[in-house]
């Protein structure tokens, strides 16, 4: 008999290790062919993560991972560059050490995929990395944002709450700019309260959070 993947977020290790895992890649597939750029705002535990998770190994091509599923006779399996941020990684204890955490996250992408970046700052560092990555694959971007308000969130009761949402939105705002080299862009988040500025030069961004169609995507149901 298979386990449940209490606490488990990781595609590959839920199949690989004989997992339950409730087939939704048809609705991956669906969203997919109906767009470029999502957000979606669930609570904790409704498998928002499990989700990016998945749309990583589909767009890496790992074909293996998905027999039996809805989606292996209907995918091409070509392989995409894939950035997945997972933003509950951040220190975002003040505004320095968050700015430090993007920034280590971005320099390690680079150094993976051999890539050497100039800028110091985190929002121009994410620019180029994004354009680079595109230069060195001649290929459009797939970029995976978990948790986009998680350091608005830790600071919420502080004062320099403000601060932290103006850090991410100069940050998330180089998507906006660099739109024509992005294949896919899919972003979660708990909160729905920050996205309108986070968000608000992205005016390709669709919705999911209210949306019918997508309500059983997560989940055992």
């Amino acid at each position: 008999m298979k386990k449940l993947p209490l606490g488990k977020s990781d595609f590959k290790d839920i199949i690989q290790n004989n997992f339950v895992y409730v087939d939704k890649t048809k609705y991956i597939y669906d969203l997919i062919e109906s767009g470029d750029v999502f957000f979606l705002s669930r609570p904790r535990r409704f498998g928002k993560s499990l989700t990016v998770s998945t749309l990583y190994y589909l767009f890496k091509g790992e074909k293996g991972l998905f027999k039996d599923t809805w989606i292996y006779d209907k995918w091409n399996w070509e392989k995409w560059p894939v950035l997945k941020l997972t933003m509950n990684l951040l220190n975002s204890e003040n505004e320095r050490s968050l700015k430090e955490s993007i920034k280590y996250i971005l320099k390690n992408y680079a150094f993976e995929n051999d890539v050497e970046l100039e800028q110091k700052d985190y929002s121009l560092m994410f620019d180029e990395l994004l354009k680079k990555l595109y230069k060195k694959y001649q290929k459009p971007l797939v970029v995976l944002i978990d948790e986009y308000d998680y350091p608005i969130l830790e600071n919420i009761a502080k004062e320099d709450k403000e601060k932290m949402r103006e850090i991410m939105s100069t940050f998330y705002v180089k998507l906006k700019a660099n739109e024509d080299i992005l294949r896919f862009v899919f972003i979660t988040g708990i909160s729905k309260f920050s996205k309108v500025s986070i968000f608000s030069k992205m005016n390709n961004l669709i919705d999911l959070t209210m949306n019918e169609e997508y309500s059983t995507m997560f989940g055992y149901v």
